[in-house]
């Protein structure tokens, strides 16, 4: 364009007018292209671009209204858009009393309940109507942020998950969601087998897996065995090998350096400066004997006499401080787990559904949901033996969490519940912790939500779980529900600390490491000091030449001190006798 206006001669001012004008065209054209992508579809914006041209800005409704209202409807499952209306172009102005706005129905559904703690139980009424609380609700309202919808929820009735009967009928949830009289079940439903036949279940949002509740056992009384190792737990295997081999190491650094040092008592000795008895008090017997009087914190009769030989056991009396801190210290801990928590953790008998199957212990588990199913269909032994001993009694099956930790607890004998462990995390909760719990690791269970056959609702939902596992929502909604402090113990060796006896943490090398370090460096600086010491002694204090006035006066002076100690030591003997 700008090639034609030079040929043309325009002016400059004529030129700069053009390009303006060009400018705004463009502006206007992109304008007009980004409004033309919001209305629809290309054959809709092309009639809109070929007409906009022609229309009275005041009168927008001449062209009719497949333009002037420009209109979508989206239908979704729970989300309906009714009527999008766009009532004017961006050229034209909005009559008097017009107004945009979207029209949105959510649908709502209906939710079966089952009132479970944690998972749901009811609140407080509001406007007569009865609300929720649990970990299904705040489940369900992080869903529905992902999946918009709305939720009623109606207590199943009996309050029973579902289960078939002798006639072969379903009772429970699972009959409602047959007869599709509700939309999904909202609750810990096990997935199963035969569940799976007659309904659609989501990915599940939870996993948990069998728990034995029993009550702690007798006072057992601990084997002498067991009283002498509590002795040595404070510190870890590695730590009590490395001390011995410490007092070996040291032992043998001072009798080298008693040995070889010139300033030491064994040299004094033999230059006639010391006593025998002097002399001998870093023999190799007596120096490991120094070693072990100070990991006593005893006294001593003699201590080294060269400044290498006290750098050493200065360090070793440090050392001995901080080891024997360290054990009293952890000792203490050790001692204040009650005695009836230390028999809990090492003389429980049962540990898992096999030593239940072994033992006579009566048990119970609750007879409305898929944990009966499991013992009458399962084809493993120990479920075998367990289901014989529980088709004997009636008073086996329980009808709550709360029956059936009362059978626990309020019976004279030993008796044990089986039941999710979630649950039974959640009930000793409540019941301040007075029994304790064991996991059997063989089975695990897997908690969804139910829909009838083909229903819509379960893609959805599955998408919102996988959403809520990805950004970490669903584990902190576990964390807040079933994550509560613990008053007591309980015996389970694969939870969190809040639920099981807390574990007394002996010291290893790694923690004391930083002593043993100091300890080398003293090794290391007694054996410098001892070469400075050899080398000051060898050319500084050199003997002087035989028969020199100096080494007479110094021999004969040793002499007459070790006459002397002999008559003191004769008189001594010759006073004793005379008495």
């Amino acid at each position: 364009m700008l090639q034609y206006i030079r040929k043309e001669g325009i002016s400059n001012k004529t030129r700069l007018q053009h390009q303006q004008r060009h400018t705004k065209h463009l502006k206007r054209k992109h304008r007009e292209d980004k409004y033309s992508k919001r209305q629809g579809t290309a054959n809709e914006t092309s009639n809109i671009e070929h007409k906009r041209q022609h229309i009275n800005q005041r009168n927008p409704w001449a062209i009719g209204a497949d333009l002037g209202r420009p209109s979508a409807t989206l239908v979704t499952d729970g989300v309906v858009i009714l009527d999008y209306v766009r009532t004017t172009l961006p050229l034209f102005r909005l009559p008097k009393g017009l107004e945009e706005r979207t029209i949105v129905n959510i649908k709502k559904y209906k939710a079966l309940a089952i009132l479970l703690p944690p998972y749901l139980t009811e609140d407080v009424k509001i406007d007569g109507n009865m609300s929720y609380k649990g970990f299904m609700k705040d489940l369900l309202d992080e869903m529905k942020k992902i999946e918009p919808f709305e939720y009623d929820f109606e207590v199943a009735p009996g309050n029973k998950f579902g289960y078939i009967e002798a006639n072969g009928s379903w009772v429970g949830a699972i009959a409602e969601i047959i007869e599709k009289r509700a939309d999904f079940v909202a609750a810990p439903l096990t997935m199963s087998k035969r569940r799976s036949s007659v309904a659609d279940f989501s990915i599940p949002f939870q996993i948990t897996g069998i728990a034995i509740v029993l009550p702690p056992p007798e006072d057992v009384p601990e084997p002498i065995g067991d009283r002498l190792s509590r002795l040595f737990q404070p510190f870890d295997s590695s730590v009590w090998l490395l001390i011995f081999m410490s007092m070996l190491m040291t032992g043998t650094v001072l009798y080298v350096i008693s040995r070889f040092n010139p300033y030491e008592w064994r040299r004094m000795m033999y230059d006639k400066e010391a006593t025998i008895r002097e002399g001998e008090s870093f023999t190799c017997q007596n120096t490991f004997w120094f070693v072990v009087s100070a990991s006593m914190l005893q006294g001593y009769v003699r201590a080294p006499r060269s400044l290498a030989g006290r750098v050493v056991a200065m360090i070793w009396w440090w050392f001995i401080i901080l080891v024997v801190s360290c054990y009293i210290a952890n000792l203490s801990n050790f001692l204040r787990i009650p005695t009836e928590a230390k028999k809990l953790h090492q003389y429980v008998q049962i540990k898992s559904l096999d030593d239940l199957a072994e033992s006579d212990i009566p048990i119970a588990i609750y007879g409305g949901g898929s944990m009966r199913h499991f013992f009458n269909t399962a084809s493993i032994s120990t479920v075998r033996k367990l289901n014989s001993r529980l088709q004997d009694k009636e008073s086996s099956f329980v009808n709550s969490m709360d029956e059936g930790i009362d059978f626990v607890r309020n019976s004279s004998d030993q008796k044990a519940f089986i039941t999710e462990l979630n649950l039974a995390m959640n009930a000793l909760v409540k019941r301040s912790c007075d029994l304790y719990y064991v996991r059997d690791y063989l089975f695990t269970r897997y908690y969804s939500m139910a829909f009838p056959k083909n229903s819509p609702l379960k893609d959805k939902f599955d998408a919102a779980i996988l959403k809520l596992q990805e950004n970490g929502k669903l584990a902190q909604l576990e964390r807040i529900w079933f994550k509560q402090k613990c008053h007591g113990f309980s015996f389970d060796e694969t939870r969190t600390e809040n639920f099981r006896i807390p574990d007394f943490h002996k010291v290893n090398l790694t923690q004391i490491s930083g002593i043993l370090l100091v300890l080398a460096v003293g090794f290391v600086a007694g054996a410098i000091l001892t070469l400075v010491e050899i080398l000051i002694y060898r050319y500084v204090e050199l003997e002087p030449e035989p028969g020199s006035e100096k080494n007479d006066v110094s021999r004969k002076s040793a002499d007459d001190r070790q006459s002397d100690a002999a008559d003191n030591l004769l008189s001594e003997k010759s006073k004793d006798t005379t008495v």
